[in-house]
């Protein structure tokens, strides 16, 4: 398929259009089920690709390969792999939609968030060590651990500065 060319540019936005598709299929693993993308990926783990100078979601462009448009909203996965580029397994939502459909299959974060019983440091989340702030819950001993190594440090610091002013003082 020959990508749309824009109303600006004709044949040489076509011809590198044509040449980015080619670049574009060399990075697809095809198998039965999903289409893999093996180039560049972003820090979430989604393909990105290079479009006339410009970083697009792989997603993205497969899908206007395969529509012949840009998608107007966000692209969800029906099969929840980010590498995942196959068309059929796209669908467009909006960010609430997307948030819910995650909830809905486990992958959002307060799904498994939820299933957390202990902190990163081993901590118990019971009742009485655990708070919630801004709607994230907190281990309140690695809270306390934080304030008691900072408030040291913070000392420390402080009893330095005054020497080192004590010092400048006596050498006048």
């Amino acid at each position: 398929m020959t990508l749309p060319a824009s109303r600006a540019g004709g044949q040489y936005k076509v011809k590198r259009m044509e040449q980015t598709e080619a670049r574009f299929w060399a990075k697809v693993f095809k198998t039965p089920n999903c289409w893999f993308w093996l180039g560049a990926l972003d820090t979430s783990g989604y393909g990105i690709v290079t479009v006339n100078g410009r970083h697009r979601m792989a997603t993205h462009l497969s899908w206007f390969i395969a529509k012949g448009e840009w998608p107007k909203e966000q692209l969800l996965h029906d099969c929840d792999i980010r590498q995942c580029i196959r068309p059929s397994h796209l669908f467009e939502g909006t960010n609430l939609e997307n948030i819910r459909d995650a909830v809905r299959k486990g992958s959002h974060e307060s799904s498994w968030r939820a299933e957390q019983i202990h902190c990163k440091y081993g901590h118990e989340f019971s009742k009485e060590n655990t708070a919630v702030r801004s709607g994230r819950r907190c281990c309140k001993a690695c809270e306390r651990l934080y304030r008691q190594i900072h408030r040291t440090e913070r000392n420390e610091y402080h009893r330095q500065w005054r020497q080192k002013k004590k010092n400048e003082k006596a050498t006048l």
